[in-house]
């Protein structure tokens, strides 16, 4: 993970994986050369509050963009991940449950994309957490390649399936993995 960071450090903004992403990354053997912290800002007032997340729903790729960009602010990351999204419960703001919006920010570059994984919440936040790692390691290799894609805004969307899709799914038995 170093190697692909190449001296930048790391942060994330959680809400429904609630820290599951900053401890995958603590678990790397090379952790303490990266990962600055991490922000579980679960509640809606901790999100506006502490992430100065303005977005009109906190359930919305916005507001996922506005918690990467606020833990690269807060923690003084270059780089940072962040999720938002139902795990549980019932539908809220016209998000399904199930639905989680992943951001990343790579050197002031975001990109954010929403999906939607099955199972209880358990399930969920696991699914959502391998797929924050895939994200933050698929934006890493785009600027090691020079392709840092847009500058904001939703840059895909996932089918209704916890599986994930082919071209992310070969070699990659959990996101941790992805990282290397």
């Amino acid at each position: 993970m170093a190697r692909r960071l190449a001296g930048r450090q790391v942060a994330t903004a959680e809400s429904c994986t609630a820290g599951r992403v900053s401890t995958a990354l603590a678990c790397a053997d090379d952790a303490q050369s990266f990962l600055r912290g991490g922000l579980v800002s679960y509640q809606v007032q901790t999100k506006r509050r502490l992430l100065h997340v303005d977005a009109d729903s906190v359930l919305s790729s916005e507001a996922a963009v506005e918690m990467a960009v606020g833990a690269c602010h807060h923690l003084h990351a270059d780089v940072a991940v962040a999720t938002t999204g139902l795990a549980g419960g019932e539908p809220q703001d016209g998000v399904e449950v199930g639905t989680v919006f992943i951001a990343t920010c790579v050197s002031g570059r975001t990109a954010a994309r929403r999906y939607r994984f099955d199972g209880d919440p358990l399930e969920v936040c696991d699914a959502a957490t391998r797929q924050a790692l895939i994200d933050l390691a698929r934006a890493l290799r785009a600027t090691e390649n020079g392709d840092i894609g847009p500058s904001t805004g939703t840059v895909g969307t996932r089918p209704g399936s916890s599986e994930p899709t082919a071209d992310i799914a070969q070699g990659v038995p959990n996101g941790h993995d992805a990282l290397r």
